[in-house]
């Protein structure tokens, strides 16, 4: 009997260390695999930070916008015809150009006189040859428009605060409009702003 159980005891661990090498291979890969990782992760993190203030990274397309000089208005162009009543808006308050799939998004506020101003627009005072949005000398200039209110309606009277007054207009522009622009102004009738890249 012994002979016996002394065979089985052997066997026993012959299948023992059998399953302990089956399993230890995949532990091992595993493992491997996730000292791999994370090696490869330490090495990316570091040059994540040059991709964030390189020109590649989209966020970093144009930046805050600062204080422009008014664009002196040129004469009437296609895009007049678009006007249909509106005035330029009052003064431009804020400028943002935020990327997104495809191109960017132009997106101004503007205090008006009054209250009562609507149908607010951004119009790119150059048209290309295609009739979307040129530029010249890599500066684009976008015209805030906006429809007053009626002259003898109450909100043409109405002032109050400056934030009931503001207005808000965007403008996508795709990566062909973009293409050598290095700058963009919004003008109104009181001043203008500007984003560079």
């Amino acid at each position: 009997m012994r002979a016996i159980s002394g065979s089985k005891q052997a066997a026993g661990s012959e299948a023992r260390s059998a399953i302990e090498t089956q399993t230890a291979g995949p532990v091992l890969g595993r493992r491997a695999l996730g000292l791999g990782l994370l090696a490869g992760l330490a090495l990316a993190v570091p040059g994540c930070g040059r991709i964030r203030s390189s020109k590649v990274n989209p966020f970093n397309w144009f930046g805050s916008s600062e204080d422009a000089e008014p664009v002196e208005q040129s004469e009437p162009t296609l895009d007049e015809l678009r006007l249909n009543g509106r005035d330029l808006a009052g003064r431009i308050t804020a400028l943002e150009v935020g990327p997104v799939h495809g191109g960017a998004v132009v997106t101004a506020r503007a205090v008006m006189p009054t209250q009562g101003w609507w149908a607010p627009e951004l119009l790119p005072q150059i048209l290309g040859p295609t009739g979307k949005a040129g530029s010249e000398g890599g500066k684009m200039v976008i015209r805030f428009i906006a429809a007053p209110p009626p002259k003898d309606s109450p909100a043409a009277r109405r002032v109050s605060t400056d934030a009931s007054r503001e207005i808000t207009a965007g403008l996508f522009l795709s990566h062909q409009e973009l293409a050598g622009v290095n700058t963009i102004t919004v003008t109104g009738a009181e001043n203008a702003r500007s984003a560079r890249r």
